[in-house]
């Protein structure tokens, strides 16, 4: 996760941009798909921001990207789409290509999406000090994790 400080980010724009760099990296069966994520605020009401999916059918990645006061946060989470491939993960002894085949996924679409905030940063003019880099942006799921 990465929290950039006094940037009003548009999401839908970033989107595009992640897009784009997935796009170029020529991932087989790659798949995009808007979504929503919604935050309960009280009795039947909910707020919602916009949300992209990446996928190729066994694995994907959740980008969001989210306005947050005056800063503009971004991050990814990978997971498994298919959770017979993700029990099969699971003995890496006996199954070690199924992993490597997540984890390839992953990266990729990963580094697309530093690269599409490295570009919409360059975009708006925006320089992020030192200790803020746009590879920050991966949370791993817990299945990634293992």
């Amino acid at each position: 996760m990465i929290l950039i400080d006094n940037l009003d980010g548009d999401p839908k724009e970033f989107y595009a941009l992640v897009r784009e760099e997935v796009l170029k990296r020529e991932i087989p069966g790659i798949k995009f798909m808007d979504s929503k994520e919604f935050r309960s605020t009280g009795l039947l009401l909910s707020d919602s921001a916009p949300a992209l999916y990446v996928s190729d059918g066994t694995h994907q990645v959740k980008v969001f990207a989210y306005r947050f006061a005056r800063s503009f946060h971004v991050s990814a989470r990978s997971s498994w789409q298919d959770l017979k491939a993700a029990a099969k993960a699971e003995d890496t002894l006996t199954n070690y290509l199924v992993k490597v085949l997540f984890d390839c996924f992953t990266e990729n679409v990963i580094r697309a999406t530093s690269s599409a905030l490295t570009r919409y940063l360059e975009q708006r003019k925006v320089t992020l000090p030192e200790s803020i880099n746009p590879k920050d942006i991966f949370q791993g799921s817990e299945a990634h994790r293992k």
